[in-house]
């Protein structure tokens, strides 16, 4: 094989160091996508597990309402399902307002893959 020498050899260091720092920045962004892959998902499941719940906590005290029930029980009940409904939109504000950020992340991401070197 024979050697590169003098401006090619140069030249040649120059472009596999561009590489190599290329090859560096992708898999970074790369550990960052995934890392915001994973937490998305990460959000989904909490997310369906906390409605889940909610769902669960709202059907025992429904089934455990009277239809003979009094003004009191039937105010209970309507405070209930209030405060749930408050911490339903608690949750999907919080999934949203973190769904954001992680788009907004991945986002910053396609530039650094569109880069040529």
């Amino acid at each position: 094989m024979v050697e590169p020498s003098g401006q090619s050899a140069a030249a040649l260091d120059a472009r596999r160091s561009a590489l190599a720092q290329r090859h560096a920045e992708v898999a970074e962004a790369d550990r960052m996508l995934a890392e915001a892959a994973n937490a998305a998902h990460t959000i989904t499941v909490e997310s369906l597990a906390a409605l889940d719940r909610i769902e669960a906590e709202i059907a025992s005290a429904v089934a455990a309402h009277s239809v003979d029930a009094g003004p009191a029980e039937a105010r209970e009940l309507q405070r209930l399902l209030i405060a749930k409904q408050r911490e339903i939109l608690d949750m999907v504000t919080r999934a949203r307002d973190q769904a954001h950020e992680k788009a907004a992340a991945v986002q910053e991401l396609t530039e650094v893959y569109h880069t040529s070197v």
